[in-house]
């Protein structure tokens, strides 16, 4: 059954009504390093299983054409790549730690009705968002390589410490928020996605009328 016009502006009024108020930066220490050991564990299992089956393409396509010539073991060749992936896995996680450091005396994310606003504090243009006006949150992690799908099924603490960026019609400056350096990020851009997609469909009734 489709919702109208004015159904759904209700549904729209109601989450903005829970994004009221103010959207600390994480400063805690200990919740800091909980996030980055979790983006790191996601970073090493989604590149493993990127690895799994693209090796596994090459291995089948080599044995067809008859010209697999493997100089190590096939286990050999996995626990090399483990370990590559694993450093690449520790360094994410230290630039995330690091990222959030310097984040950690940013100004909090305020919403006071329907406008965004970020003052991130002395030397920055605050940045504004119109919530009636937001048509798409998208994360930088992109949807054109296996591996970001990978990655992004394993759940939100995957996409956590990427910029998600905040499609406005009218608002040229809107913010880039990235919601793992955000107390509660996640719930944050998870109730700006349910906007923008209300927003949207309220634009198409609108266009149908």
């Amino acid at each position: 059954m489709n919702e109208s016009r004015d159904e759904l502006i209700a549904r729209r009024d109601a989450l903005i009504e829970q994004l009221q108020g103010e959207w600390a930066v994480d400063s805690d220490w200990k919740s800091i390093s909980a996030k980055a050991f979790r983006t790191g564990v996601c970073l090493w299992i989604g590149g493993m299983i990127f690895l799994l089956f693209i090796t596994g393409v090459m291995y089948l396509g080599a044995q067809l054409k008859g010209i697999f010539n493997m100089q190590v073991t096939f286990l050999e060749f996995l626990l090399l790549m483990g370990v590559f992936l694993l450093v690449l896995a520790i360094i994410g996680s230290a630039c995330v730690m690091i990222q959030s450091w310097i984040y950690r005396q940013k100004n909090p994310i305020q919403v006071k009705g329907t406008l965004l606003v970020w003052d991130k504090g002395k030397g920055f243009v605050p940045e504004k968002l119109h919530l009636e006006s937001l048509s798409e949150v998208a994360d930088t992690l992109s949807t054109g390589y296996g591996a970001s799908w990978i990655i992004r099924s394993l759940g939100p603490s995957s996409t956590q410490f990427y910029k998600h960026m905040l499609v406005s019609d009218i608002d040229k400056n809107a913010p880039r928020i990235t919601p793992g350096v955000f107390q509660n990020g996640l719930e944050l851009i998870k109730l700006l996605k349910e906007i923008a997609e209300l927003n949207r469909h309220i634009n198409s009734t609108e266009q149908i009328e």
